[in-house]
């Protein structure tokens, strides 16, 4: 019996009419299996014929709106019910298996997932087989979202790549362009080919926005990052994008839209269709076989009611559809034509020199196109046609001398790595041993007659468990796996001591590096917000978003799944605040000289840098400046003469932190350590003449 393919099973598990069988409805549609995100009801059907017994099921989806932002995945949401603290694991061989691993654990298999959960791509789980679902939220469609966002066919020259009609208006400061985007327009990319041009404001009659930063206008969101602006659509309204330059620059702007937005008519078989003569129609399919009990499924077609003739699905999809629930029903049941059925050919009985393939061939009739082994074999005169050949000549090329290699030997090493051998010898077409000349100059490779082997009779041995599922869906990440050692006679699990003093190998990898391949997004990231720092010129930092997008839309939750967590731009940089900080004047004075004038050299300033003195203001601070007479020079210029009253602040002529302090306000920093020198031999010189 030949394996049924998933379609076959598609159609058993959403047909409600099978081989014309009359049927009818059981039991009510069950209760959806999710409250969002697309869940399954079914409803039993019973059988009401002779032919057949028993009951089938009919699923239909429902709850098909989307989940709120933020709920539980719902894999996680069934591990969680089952087993709490555990996470989900997809095995992608078999995605309608719920695998759940608690923390350090491999994952562990807990049946059947619930019918509505996503396989690992596309489509849902239904009874635990993968049923794709289509882009108009039917099951077993296979319909998806062309360029356009429309669900259908794509490629199919309805959905046009254009570039954006610009019109350039004389504005203050430069030209300013205007880009009409229309209706349902999507993948809109606009990038500015100059650096003195800058996205001014998108909006329609009724809604403007000024372009900073990302955000989204009328439900449809925009990307905004350096020279480019991205709107994956589809538009709801007529919008018309306003990019202001300082002058005349190439502007990059194309978008897809349906030819329908651009064009009332449409066109099929060469004549001029108009899009409101058109409508959907549920009819059945042509026969899948012209005999052996084929299928008709029922379908939805597009139809010019007008002619009452079948167009082109594409030419409907801006029409609303309603959910179609499948049916069939047998058609052309005649019993096929006999023909001659061939199996393939023997292999030939001679390796050279001539011999025979043969084949089964017989006359037969096929019943049952769905059952191809239930056949009726007739005799060879019902075939309409002679009957083809079931023996024929083969290998008639000469025969010469070749290599003929013999039987490996045993392993050297009964555990572990070893030699194996073999003899090769030179023989002629009958089989006997030849001049090994003459193998050389037609066979010029001698096979091996040494080779490495592995041997398995082993008292002890390595047990290697499946890798598992990349640790991240997309980009770089690790694979483990459980190695231990095993004991051969009993399969007990023993110490890997084992293993590693009785066979000549050592432990095999448990660890090894991977790359999740689901990486089909791109980093985009907004332009860099205002410097934030504790005050002017000081170090601080920018901030900006950074989002993936993938499909012409931003994947707010989980962005690692589609875009490589490696590759995210930062969205953090350090900066230094200059904004809004005014340069100012600042002095550098000098000592004070014996005419008792400081002067001083003046600097425009900005935070730590010295700027062009037109960014300070006009009026400049006076440069010059009288010292009180106590800290003028003597004419010699020799001696510092310090005012009396230092003699009290240092009496003992040491340093004192606190005398410093006041002596400070009174006299200038940096005449301190003169003045207390001075100030000592002043004192001193006091003293003696007090003493006298």
């Amino acid at each position: 019996m030949r394996k049924m393919t998933n379609h076959c099973k598609l159609l058993l598990i959403l047909s409600t009419v099978l081989l014309n069988i009359d049927v009818s409805v059981s039991s009510k549609w069950s209760k959806c299996s999710r409250t969002c995100g697309m869940g399954i009801s079914h409803r039993k059907i019973a059988c009401q014929s002779d032919s057949c017994t028993g009951t089938e099921k009919e699923y239909r989806a429902c709850n098909v709106k989307d989940c709120p932002a933020g709920s539980i995945d719902f894999r996680s949401e069934q591990c969680e019910k089952i087993e709490p603290d555990s996470v989900p694991s997809v095995n992608t061989s078999d995605p309608c298996k719920l695998m759940c691993a608690l923390p350090n654990q491999q994952p562990k298999d807990k049946g059947a997932v619930v019918d509505g959960t996503p396989c690992v791509s596309s489509g849902v789980c239904i009874d635990s087989t993968c049923i794709p679902v289509g882009c108009d939220g039917v099951l077993g469609s296979d319909k998806k979202f062309d360029k356009c966002g429309r669900c259908g066919p794509t490629n199919n020259g309805v959905c046009l790549h254009v570039s954006c009609n610009l019109t350039m208006v004389n504005a203050t400061g430069g030209p300013e362009y205007h880009a009409v985007l229309p209706k349902e327009s999507t993948g809109i990319r606009v990038s500015l080919k100059s650096t003195t041009c800058y996205f001014q404001a998108l909006g329609d009659e009724s809604n403007t926005t000024d372009l900073t930063t990302a955000g989204s206008l009328n439900g449809t969101e925009f990307l905004l990052y350096g020279d480019k602006l991205i709107m994956p659509g589809p538009l709801t309204e007529q919008n018309t994008l306003q990019i202001h330059c300082s002058e005349v620059s190439r502007i990059g702007c194309r978008y897809h839209v349906p030819v329908y937005q651009l064009n009332k008519n449409v066109t099929f078989d060469g004549s001029s269709v108009n899009r409101d003569d058109l409508e959907w129609v549920v009819g059945y399919s042509p026969c899948s076989h012209t005999c052996g009990r084929g299928i008709k499924m029922t379908e939805v077609y597009c139809r010019n009611y007008r002619t009452g003739l079948k167009v082109e699905q594409h030419l409907c999809d801006h029409l609303p559809k309603d959910e179609l629930v499948i049916h069939m029903k047998a058609c052309n049941t005649q019993a096929c034509p006999f023909e001659w059925k061939v199996d393939s050919w023997t292999p030939c009985s001679k390796s050279c020199g001539g011999g025979r393939k043969n084949r089964n061939v017989a006359c037969i009739q096929l019943l049952n196109v769905r059952k191809p082994d239930l056949i009726y074999i007739g005799n060879e005169t019902d075939c309409p046609v002679p009957k083809p050949n079931s023996t024929e000549t083969c290998k008639d090329h000469l025969c010469y001398a070749h290599w003929h290699p013999g039987t490996w030997s045993e392993c050297s090493n009964p555990c572990g790595d070893g030699q194996k051998k073999r003899n090769v010898t030179c023989v002629n077409a009958h089989g006997r041993t030849s001049d090994i000349n003459k193998c050389s100059q037609i066979m010029k490779m001698k096979p091996r007659e040494v080779a490495r082997c592995i041997g398995d009779m082993c008292t002890y041995r390595w047990v290697r468990l499946d890798w598992s599922n990349c640790s991240t869906p997309c980009g770089g990440g690790v694979q483990n796996r459980e190695v231990f050692c095993e004991h051969v006679a009993d399969n007990m699990i023993v110490d890997d001591d084992f293993c590693l003093q009785n066979t000549s190998m050592s432990k095999p990898k448990t660890e090894r590096s991977c790359e999740g391949a689901c990486c089909t997004g791109e980093w985009v990231g907004d332009n860099w917000g205002p410097c934030e720092a504790s005050g002017c010129n000081k170090e601080g930092e920018q901030y900006r978003n950074v989002y993936c997008y993938y499909d012409n839309k931003i994947a707010k939750e989980h962005p690692n799944i589609k875009c490589d967590l490696s590759k995210q731009p930062p969205s953090v940089q350090g900066c230094w605040k200059t904004k809004d900080c005014l340069a100012e004047w600042r002095p550098k004075w000098s000592s004070c000289s014996a005419a008792c004038i400081r002067t001083a050299n003046l600097s425009c300033m900005l935070g730590n840098e010295t700027v062009n003195e037109s960014e300070c203001a006009s009026y400049k601070p006076s440069t010059k400046i009288n010292c009180t007479g106590d800290m003028c020079r003597s004419s010699s210029g020799d001696d510092m003469i310090c005012p009396r009253e230092g003699c009290k602040l240092f009496p003992s002529c040491k340093p004192d932190a606190n005398l410093c302090r006041n002596f400070e306000n009174k006299i200038e920093t940096h005449f301190i350590t003169l003045c207390k020198e001075h100030c000592c031999k002043h004192c001193k010189t006091d003293s003696n003449n007090n003493n006298t």
